[in-house]
Formats: C-alpha cells, structure tokens, sequence
C-alpha cells in the first residue's frame, strides 16, 4: 500500500466540473436550434395577415355558373405567403380549399383559378390583392355561399405553416 497513489481531490473536482460544463454544451448545441425554430415557427403567424375584401365589388357568388370569386388582401408585413386556406361556409356545411401559389411546390385544389382563368396561381405581395375564381359547380349544399375565411399560409425556410384566420 505504500507505494499506491489516488488522484487528488483538486483534481477529480476539476474534472467532474469540465465533465458537466462539457455534456451541458453539448446539450445546448443539440437544443438550442430546436427551441429557435419553434420560435421562429410561432411569431411568423403574428404578422401573418390576409382579408377579404367585400368593398371592390370582386367577391361575388355568380348563380349562373355557380362561381364564387373571391378578392384577397394583404397589407405591408413581411412574410413569405405560400398559400391561402379557404374556408367557404353555406347551408350549415362547409368546405376548405388550399389555394397554393405555383411556386411553392404544393397543387391548388382544380376548382380555383385566377380571376383572369388563368391556372396560374400567384398570392398578392405586400399591399396588394388578388381574386380567385373557384367553381363551385359540384358544392351544390356550398350555393350560394353563406361566409368565407381565409387564413394565410406562410413559408419559414422549407416549412409550410397554416395561421388562423385573421
């Protein structure tokens, strides 16, 4: 026993100490990106804001068709809008439609178009509004729609996040 030596208390301290200060980095590091894209995700919804316009004479029903056009706003917040979900309530039921923009990889319901008839879907920019025609000829308990909502979809890097109805 003479000849046998511990490590010292100062020592094994030191150690245990850099042991937790290094596990709780690395911990950190793997948590950190979690909780800021959470983050990120939620507050991208506070300035997220779409209306419908009923002043500009653009949202319609047209019986004849069975068309309902539908003019869609946005103010000046900056967002990156992806898509609009619908909301087309009649009759006591309902329906929801996706209306993505062509650019972001998703398909548009076929029932919308452009208010132009154009397939081409593009959302309205910062302080700008767009119409949407959608063909409801096929919603026979939707005729003639009784109230619309629209919710923004908006785009945080490659994830697509439906806001609530503002």
């Amino acid at each position: 026993m003479v000849k046998k030596r511990a490590i010292s208390t100062l020592i094994a301290t030191v150690l245990l100490i850099l042991i937790v200060v290094a596990a709780a980095a690395i911990i950190w590091a793997a948590v950190m990106p979690i909780i800021t894209k959470s983050v990120i995700v939620s507050q991208a919804c506070l300035n997220a804001r779409v209306t419908i316009n009923t002043e500009s004479g653009y949202t319609c029903y047209y019986d004849a068709e069975k068309t309902f056009i539908v003019q869609i706003s946005r103010g000046s917040e900056d967002f990156e809008l992806a898509g609009i979900n619908l909301v087309i309530s009649g009759q006591g039921t309902s329906k929801s439609l996706n209306i993505y923009s062509n650019e972001s990889g998703k398909e548009t319901d076929s029932s919308v178009l452009m208010y132009s008839g154009d397939s081409f879907i593009v959302m309205p920019k910062a302080n700008e509004g767009k119409s949407y025609r959608i063909n409801l000829i096929n919603e026979a308990r939707l005729q003639p729609p009784e109230q619309v909502k629209a919710a923004p979809i908006v785009k945080i890097g490659t994830t697509l996040r439906t806001c609530s109805v503002s």
